[in-house]
Order: structure tokens, then C-alpha cells, then sequence
């Protein structure tokens, strides 16, 4: 699946000044090193609630 957002992103950027790629998950991740891993590779992970974070 991550592979697949990345290659969206990718491909998107030829064409888009701005793309934002957003993982939505049905729940807050348990551990939070995934925020982190998410933002080092430039992916927004969000969950319901998190909603004003992604298009706010």
C-alpha cells in the first residue's frame, strides 16, 4: 500500500505544483514512530479526528 501512495505522489509531481500524499487509517497508530517514519518519507498519516490537520 505505501508503495503504491509513493508512486502516486511520484508520478502526480510531474504534473501538480503542489501534491501532499495523505495515509488514512482507521485508528491512531499505537506507537508513534510512525508519524515519524511517515514524515521523513514526506507522507501525512492521519485518522479520523485528525481531519483539521489534513485539509483544515
Amino acid at each position: 500500500m505505501q508503495r503504491q501512495l509513493l508512486d502516486h505522489q511520484d508520478r502526480l509531481a510531474d504534473r501538480a505544483n503542489s501534491v501532499r500524499a495523505v495515509l488514512w487509517v482507521e485508528r491512531e497508530p499505537t506507537e508513534a514512530r510512525w508519524l515519524a517514519l511517515c514524515n521523513r518519507v514526506g507522507i501525512t498519516l492521519a485518522w479520523p479526528a485528525r481531519e483539521d490537520d489534513v485539509f483544515g
